[in-house]
């Protein structure tokens, strides 16, 4: 199975991790590892219900209404913990992209589930925020992905 990931991102490395032999090749975009919303307050503020016409890419992307405020009501949940015994056990030939700007992913977490995966490789896009592979990258993005998968 080869998984595209999006914002669920640190999911499916929990799902890599605990079953290694589903997972060939993945692409992390702007989330990998261990994080902890409470580590960022203000996103909690920004991504709430009462913030829905600052966030419409949520509404694009959930079914209906519903979802997209039950998803913006749990937010504030979001933690994700995964210790250096998991991430060794993804075999998952892994593509990580990461924003040279991206502000909510510290690069030590970045360095520390890179050294614990010796099949991945890594695009830092320059002057890029958490969605590097939008706008302007999104063809490369495309291009680099597609040659990722095809030689895993």
């Amino acid at each position: 199975m080869q998984l595209g990931l999006a914002m669920e991102e640190m999911y499916f490395f929990n799902l890599a991790a605990n079953y290694p032999d589903m997972v060939q090749s993945m692409i992390a975009i702007g989330g990998l590892g261990t994080w902890d919303v409470n580590d960022y307050p203000d996103w909690i503020e920004y991504f709430s219900y009462e913030n829905i016409d600052e966030l419409q890419w949520i509404k694009t992307h959930q079914p209906d209404e519903t979802q997209a405020k039950w998803l913006l009501d749990h937010f504030s949940n979001y933690v994700i913990s995964l210790s250096d015994e998991n991430i060794e056990n993804i075999k998952a030939n892994t593509l990580i992209v990461l924003g040279d700007d991206d502000d909510s992913i510290p690069v030590t977490e970045v360095i520390r589930v890179r050294s614990f995966l010796p099949s991945s490789d890594l695009w830092i896009v320059p002057n890029k925020g958490h969605n590097a592979h939008e706008g302007n990258n999104k063809d490369l993005f495309i291009k680099l992905s597609m040659e990722f998968l095809k030689k895993n």
